[in-house]
């Protein structure tokens, strides 16, 4: 936010006629309150979206909006939805960019417009001096208060702050090879650590297994329940994998929905064994709020491939196949020569 402070945000704001707007007041006792509300959810959210739709709830209750949405402008001309509060869109979905909205994005100030008896109140989110997207609140146009672009625009800072220090958080957890989300290994540790394992593999005579596993209908799960939801699940697939992990394996998340799990000193069967292991570790138990989930995996085995990368080519392949014979099953590349 810079120096200028919450008294200081009220200033950055047009008028409808693009004009300078007339003097405000400073935030009342109802503006200090939900901003407050706000700042300190920043720093107990554990996410981008969660910060994002507690900003969206608390604009959406200071303007008497009947629904909110913080959104992000997309390389394909929409602005997809980060948070939301109200009737609104869910999180995921994607807005077209027009009216205020579109202004917005190209760098106007926060405004208001009206409308067949509604309004429209639109405040942009500025990152590193370009345009991240915006925060927009809609609602009965007898119910939403004189000077709401004024009164939008703090809000449209504090996503800022968040969206900023999500994305120096997850910069960072790259570099020190964690997944910000999991606090699994990602996938420059799975690449580094699988050509270790190789390597010892080979230079000890050992057997080595990887097992590459993917979510089923993971898709889904975020079109039916958004986006933190499906964040949820993610965590949740990998503690339990973790949980069944021997001492020496690793559990990594190398994208979207998938894992990979390197099993040292493990053969082709143990490594399909474990992988049974993983699926019922899924399916087993409900996950809260949506059910039964369940993941398909691919197993590949060092003796047979010889290098990393055909390891995951081949376990990768494995997976593929395991999705298209029907998923929840393990497919390993040694039971192509001896069918079941």
């Amino acid at each position: 936010m810079g120096s200028e402070g919450l008294g200081g945000m009220w200033r950055r704001v047009r008028g409808a006629d693009g004009g300078p707007a007339d003097p405000p007041t400073l935030p009342g006792r109802r503006d200090r309150a939900a901003l407050g509300t706000v700042i300190q959810g920043l720093v107990d959210a554990s996410d981008l979206p969660e910060a994002a739709a507690l900003s969206a709830e608390r604009a959406a209750w200071l303007l008497h909006a009947d629904r909110a949405s913080v959104v992000r402008r997309a390389d394909d001309g929409t602005a997809v939805v980060k948070g939301a509060a109200g009737a609104g869109p869910a999180p995921g979905a994607r807005l077209p960019v027009d009216g205020g909205l579109a202004e917005a994005l190209a760098g106007a100030g926060a405004q208001a417009s009206h409308g067949d008896g509604r309004s429209e109140v639109v405040a942009p989110v500025l990152l590193g001096g370009a345009v991240w997207g915006a925060i927009v609140a809609t609602g009965p146009a007898d119910r939403v208060p004189a000077h709401a672009a004024e009164r939008l625009a703090p809000f449209a800072d504090l996503v800022s702050l968040a969206a900023s220090t999500h994305e120096a958080r997850t910069r960072l957890a790259s570099l020190a090879g964690t997944d910000a989300l999991t606090g699994l290994g990602n996938r420059r540790t799975f690449d580094d650590l699988l050509a270790a394992e190789v390597d010892r593999a080979g230079r000890h005579g050992e057997p080595l297994s990887l097992v590459l596993l993917d979510i089923d209908h993971f898709k889904s799960v975020n079109d039916r329940f958004g986006h933190q939801v499906g964040d949820r699940v993610l965590v949740e697939v990998g503690r339990r994998l973790v949980a069944i992990a021997r001492r020496g394996e690793a559990v990594t998340r190398i994208g979207g929905e998938e894992f990979a799990w390197i099993l040292p000193r493990t053969a082709g069967a143990g490594g399909e064994a474990a992988a049974a292991r993983g699926l019922l570790a899924i399916s087993d138990a409900p996950f809260e709020g949506i059910g039964r989930l369940t993941i398909s995996a691919g197993v590949s085995e060092l003796t047979l491939e010889g290098e990393g990368p055909e390891m995951v080519a081949t376990a990768d392949r494995m997976l593929y196949r395991a999705k298209a014979e029907g998923r929840d099953r393990v497919r390993r590349f040694a039971s192509e020569l001896t069918p079941a």
